[in-house]
């Protein structure tokens, strides 16, 4: 992983700062919400035990911390912090089937067991959690192509926001 300083650096000095010193890719990074660590999927593939999983990484020493750890059985992806930074939210399908995503949430130090906040029949992908962790926006094929559904996490009551002949998918929340 590698962060591009979008200020002004001396004469000599890169912007860009590598974070990890290791040979695995990471994808869907993002920062956590005071900027310290970034969740991203860690896929190690010439490790000693290659396998995609989820990790926090800390900004300041490169230290990964593993979110979930059955390298591949599960796939992951889009993991996404809650507003308070202590627990991640991200779509997951068993390996054997692969276009099955149901939404989970886990801690974000990687204890405790996932919690399934969205399980169907359907791909359910890129789940973002509203700033007070009340409602949950995520996509859905249910309908056929992607749309946006909104869940209230406490009563699980489900909406469709949209209903578009194209596939849509939610980016984040916005409160004016």
């Amino acid at each position: 992983l590698f962060i591009l300083s979008l200020q002004p650096t001396p004469e000599g000095v890169s912007p860009l700062r590598r974070v990890t010193n290791d040979s695995a890719a990471y994808s869907y990074p993002r920062f956590s919400p005071d900027g310290t660590r970034i969740v991203a999927i860690r896929n190690d593939i010439s490790g000693v035990n290659p396998g995609e999983d989820i990790v926090t990484v800390d900004v300041a020493t490169g230290g990964v911390v593993p979110v979930t750890n059955d390298l591949g059985a599960t796939i992951e992806m889009g993991p996404r912090w809650t507003s308070d930074g202590t627990q991640i939210v991200y779509a997951a399908a068993l390996a054997t089937d692969p276009n099955n995503h149901d939404i989970a949430i886990r801690n974000a130090n990687g204890t405790g067991t996932p919690l399934l906040l969205v399980r169907d029949a359907s791909d359910d992908l890129y789940p973002v959690i509203s700033p007070d962790g009340r409602n949950l926006a995520f996509a859905s094929n249910r309908a056929g192509n992607y749309n946006i559904y909104i869940m209230d996490v406490a009563t699980q009551a489900l909406s469709q926001l949209t209903s578009n002949p194209e596939n849509d998918f939610p980016g984040d929340w916005w409160i004016p």
